[in-house]
């Protein structure tokens, strides 16, 4: 849903179409602009529309697959879809497909975009190409503002602390059918990697939860019970309603994600449900605490 009485109050973006802002902290809507167009919205502004808002959807859209690849490359640089699952095809690797009649298209649970890699997707490009009657709810965490609002004690206690991420079926669905690939290196297996539990935001410097409860595994140096208390408490208080935003998308939505503040997922109702992602590569994550090494 979105408040049409709401403007974004940027004023580098009011030569933008329509900007209305989702009902929730964060995420707006932008209307009227053709993605597809050299005249359509620049890259720089809606860079700066999704560093302020984190989601930013663009309904109406009709996109072909290298539109999409290029609308994703005004981002960064483009990785493979998956570093374990292929693309769309041998000419579009970098597109992932999620559809909801196969094993891998749910998306029903929380996740991030490649958190079990060394460098996890910073910014996804996703586009709705079919969706059930009604449309598709698309459902966003707000990794900041989980952070932000913990008391001080306990963003004190995990400022330091790193946490293993890695993916049990990921690792064996390699190893059985790859090799993958990612950021130039050939893929055959996942081990465990380590992020910061409190990232910084490479481009902002704001801090944000860098868990979810897909990927990531346990505490590093924290004694495995109280490290699994711990880390359900922040996920519990991650996933707490006050921290969402989603939006009804339509065929023809295409949404800009900053996955360094976010995690995801989708509510389909009967019927299917079609959607293609391509993700740029982030730098390796850092914490706070990371400045102080």
């Amino acid at each position: 849903m979105v408040d049409s009485t709401r403007r974004d109050d940027v004023a580098t973006l009011e030569h933008l179409p329509s900007v209305t802002r989702l009902l929730a902290g964060f995420g707006v809507e932008v209307r009227g602009g053709d993605l597809s167009a050299a005249t359509g919205p620049s890259g720089p502004a809606l860079r700066d529309l999704m560093l302020r808002n984190g989601v930013v959807a663009l309904p109406d859209q009709i996109l072909d697959p290298d539109q999409h690849v290029a609308l994703a490359a005004r981002f960064g640089r483009v990785t493979p879809s998956s570093a374990v699952i292929p693309g769309l095809n041998r000419m579009y690797p970098q597109i992932k497909v999620f559809d909801n009649r196969r094993w891998d298209g749910a998306l029903d649970a929380w996740h991030s975009v490649m958190p079990y890699m060394p460098e996890p997707a910073a910014v996804s490009v996703l586009y709705l190409r079919v969706a059930p009657p009604g449309g598709t709810r698309l459902q966003w965490l707000s990794t900041e503002s989980a952070y932000d609002s913990l008391d001080g004690d306990l963003k004190a206690r995990i400022r330091p602390l790193r946490a293993v991420h890695h993916s049990p079926v990921l690792d064996e669905y390699v190893r059985a059918f790859g090799p993958g690939c990612w950021n130039g290196r050939e893929i055959t297996r996942l081990d465990p990697v380590e992020h910061p539990v409190v990232r910084v935001h490479p481009e902002t410097g704001r801090l944000g939860l860098f868990i979810d409860p897909w990927s990531t595994q346990s505490l590093v140096g924290v004694p495995p019970a109280e490290g699994r208390r711990l880390l359900s408490r922040l996920i519990n208080h991650l996933t707490r309603p006050e921290h969402e935003a989603s939006y009804t998308a339509q065929p023809g939505t295409v949404v800009l994600a900053d996955m360094r503040v976010l995690l995801m997922r989708v509510v389909d109702t009967s019927g299917p449900r079609i959607l293609h992602r391509v993700s740029v590569y982030d730098v390796q994550s850092t914490g706070p605490a990371d400045d102080l090494r």
